[in-house]
């Protein structure tokens, strides 16, 4: 029951829902949630097969959620033209008069940054280069081959997960928290986000760290960063959990990766590109932010004026210090490698102007073998970011955002603030 109905919402999602329908897709996730929780006691098997059912029913799909997938399809007709994607934003090759026939005037306008340079890092563009060969014209002629890279991608971590659970014994329901969560197929199978491929690199690289495997390891942490950057932030925490005799391994083959696999990128055409990249990442983005909001108004009460410029490298500043602490003082107590990143990802996203929904996906991986709860609530109330989707525009409801990071923040506080002798007394003060 709960998987054909999950079958028949993923399908709706699909090839029928646009994001500007808020409240039926609203709807729609509450309902795919529902029978996620229903599904959490599922055996092996169903869980895997429905997890990769439900990611094949967006196959022949074109996103509607996400328009993100016109620059992967931009990029990887420039390398096909053997233009290097950093270069130029795409508003150069339209005003300076396109003369690269499969730039069409269709494809530009379906991007979101028209004005800004790529942000996409070398994993990215290979698969945007590979995406691409047969591109037609149609988005299908690329989405296709991207959607069978990304899915077989979240398959083959499917099974890593599931090998993983099976050898420390653990239950293996607890795949459904990946597998089968809406949020993550919706995101990665269906808008077509890279945050699945990252995730499963740095997983491999958290247990392959744990098993004293100092060369494989950090060659997954920096397949991990030359999918998405952010898991630099892993490299403290992994660094330290390589033991003091052995943490330079850790840096100097994450290095080593990294520079292997950017290599194809580097020039001084990308150093450019990624530089003005990361500066407008931080300093004009801003989307479903947590504290940044909250100073964001302080700095018009004070200032008069959005004080984004000053204010998002801050945060990111203050957010990369906490992260050096917590990993360096091993904080909590007795956590596990696992914990350690979750709350090194939960720090820096609340340390950020920018939030989108994919990006609680690392987190929800990470929850699989944490035992954290927070990354899960977060999969669902994160969602609640499409409401603000309209045919004029973006405007999300101030009630949401609010409600969103103070049930997140507040489960956070609870599994790894309080002490164990606190939580206890709550529950029997709660029971009485």
């Amino acid at each position: 029951m709960a998987g054909g109905l999950s079958c028949f919402v993923y399908f709706l999602l699909a090839y029928k829902l646009q994001r500007t329908d808020a409240w039926i897709l609203q709807g729609s996730f509450a309902l795919l949630f529902l029978a996620f929780l229903a599904l959490q006691k599922a055996e092996l098997k169903w869980i895997l097969g429905l997890g990769i059912l439900f990611r094949l029913v967006f196959l022949f799909s074109v996103p509607a959620l996400s328009d993100d997938f016109y620059r992967f399809i931009w990029d990887g007709l420039l390398w096909h033209q053997g233009i290097h994607p950093f270069s130029h934003p795409p508003s150069f090759y339209m005003e300076a008069g396109n003369a690269i026939p499969a730039l069409t005037t269709d494809l530009y306008d379906g991007l979101n940054s028209k004005e800004y340079f790529t942000v996409y890092p070398s994993f990215h563009q290979l698969v945007f280069w590979l995406s691409t060969f047969f591109y037609d014209g149609s988005l299908i002629s690329a989405v296709l081959p991207m959607r069978l890279m990304l899915t077989g991608s979240e398959i083959v971590f499917l099974f890593v997960i599931a090998g993983y659970l099976k050898k420390t014994g653990k239950p293996s329901s607890l795949l459904a928290i990946y597998a089968l969560n809406p949020l993550v197929i919706t995101e990665v199978s269906g808008n077509l986000h890279f945050e699945g491929m990252m995730a499963l690199f740095l997983i491999l690289s958290i247990i392959l760290i744990a098993d004293k495997k100092l060369f494989t390891g950090p060659l997954a942490l920096a397949g991990a960063i030359a999918t998405k950057l952010t898991p630099v932030i892993a490299g403290p925490v992994l660094m330290f959990a390589a033991g003091k005799k052995n943490w330079w391994k850790v840096v100097l083959v994450t290095m080593l990766g990294s520079l292997l696999f950017f290599m194809p990128l580097i020039d001084l055409t990308w150093l450019t590109g990624q530089g003005e990249s990361l500066d407008l990442y931080f300093r004009k983005f801003e989307f479903n932010a947590s504290f940044y909001y909250l100073f964001r108004e302080i700095g018009f009460w004070w200032k008069g004026y959005n004080i984004i410029a000053t204010l998002g490298p801050r945060l990111a500043l203050s957010g990369g210090v906490l992260i050096l602490i917590v990993s360096w003082t091993n904080w909590p107590k007795g956590r596990s490698f696992f914990q350690a990143l979750s709350i090194v990802f939960f720090i820096y996203y609340l340390a950020a102007t920018t939030v989108h929904p994919w990006y609680v996906v690392p987190l929800v991986a990470l929850s699989v073998y944490s035992g954290y709860k927070f990354p899960i609530m977060w999969s669902y109330t994160i969602l609640w970011t499409y409401i603000g989707y309209t045919a004029t525009g973006y405007e999300i409801p101030w009630w949401a955002i609010i409600t969103e990071y103070l049930l997140v923040i507040g489960v956070f506080m609870w599994e790894v603030v309080l002490p164990q002798r606190t939580k206890q007394r709550a529950i029997s003060l709660l029971k009485r």
